[in-house]
This record gives C-alpha cells, sequence and structure tokens, in this order.
C-alpha cells in the first residue's frame, strides 16, 4: 500500500512541477518555430556553424531532431522547404 501511494504521490509532484513550467516550454516552442527555423533558412548550411540558439530554443531543436521523420515533415511544414 505504501509503494503506491507514494507512485501516486510521484506522479502528483511531477505533474505540478510540469505545469508549473509548461509556459516556458510552450514559449520556447513558440521561438522556435517562428524564429529559429525561418533564420536557419534564411542563413542556410553555410552559416550555421555561426548561429547559436538560445539554451531554451537550442533544447526544443534537440528533443525535435530525436525523431527524424517528424522533424523532417515539420520543418517542411513550418518554413516549406
Amino acid at each position: 500500500m505504501a509503494n503506491t501511494s507514494q507512485a501516486k504521490w510521484t506522479i502528483i509532484c511531477c505533474t505540478v512541477h510540469y505545469r508549473k513550467y509548461l509556459y516556458y516550454v510552450n514559449l520556447s516552442d513558440f521561438r522556435y518555430e517562428t524564429i529559429w527555423l525561418p533564420l536557419l533558412v534564411k542563413h542556410g548550411k553555410t552559416e550555421l556553424w555561426r548561429l547559436q540558439p538560445p539554451d531554451d530554443v537550442w533544447w526544443i531543436w534537440h528533443v525535435h531532431m530525436l525523431a527524424p521523420i517528424h522533424y523532417q515533415h515539420d520543418c517542411q511544414n513550418i518554413v516549406g522547404k
């Protein structure tokens, strides 16, 4: 019984913790889609090494690239390439 209660409490704490930062994750995702991806398209691969995204945008980008099929599809939908 104690293990079940502890597991439920852990899930509740993680959910509250997640909701606390959900606004910032959504904001980072918005910046990634509306600023970072179009910026990459504008400057191309030749200048990619010069561009450094902010940490929050880098994190979204990194997580997005972990699913390469979705990454390619989403990039085509977002920036049209």
